[in-house]
């Protein structure tokens, strides 16, 4: 019977745990979030972990590089910095309220690139969600 005792209160240890460590990660705002399915030029999910979005696409770095600038033009965004070489690419940008913003470009295989999009210190959703459409929609002009 002692053993029936100490097995509920693992459990009950556990179960709290679990859900302490759920807590935390809703209330630091790091939690890993899965945003749709896959896009236009997309080849899978955007993943949003850390203030980061991050997707992996069908384009080489190049043409991610040149869609992210029309992305920016159309979002009447400033082109603050930028390069590129045969593998790897960055941009930075920033909102009119001075919220930086930047594109890292990895690629993956000839034509795979990862677009990762960051927008201020801390991240902000929806702010990258709407860039990454806006460099997605890019990639099939």
């Amino acid at each position: 019977m002692a053993a029936d005792g100490n097995s509920g209160r693992t459990r009950r240890h556990i179960v709290s745990a679990v859900l302490i460590a759920g807590l935390a990660l809703a209330t630091a705002g790091c939690g890993l979030l899965v945003v749709g399915g896959a896009a236009a030029g997309g080849a899978g999910a955007a993943i949003y972990y850390h203030g980061k979005l991050e997707k992996t696409v069908d384009a080489n770095v190049k043409e991610c590089y040149r869609a992210t600038h029309k992305a920016f033009k159309e979002l009447e965004m400033p082109l603050n910095a930028g390069e590129v070489d045969y593998a790897t690419g960055s941009v930075e940008s920033n909102y009119a309220d001075g919220t930086k913003v930047w594109v890292d470009l990895e690629q993956q295989a000839e034509d795979r690139t990862t677009i990762t999009v960051r927008v201020g210190y801390l991240g902000d959703k929806q702010r990258a969600m709407t860039i990454l459409e806006h460099i997605e929609k890019h990639l099939d002009t």
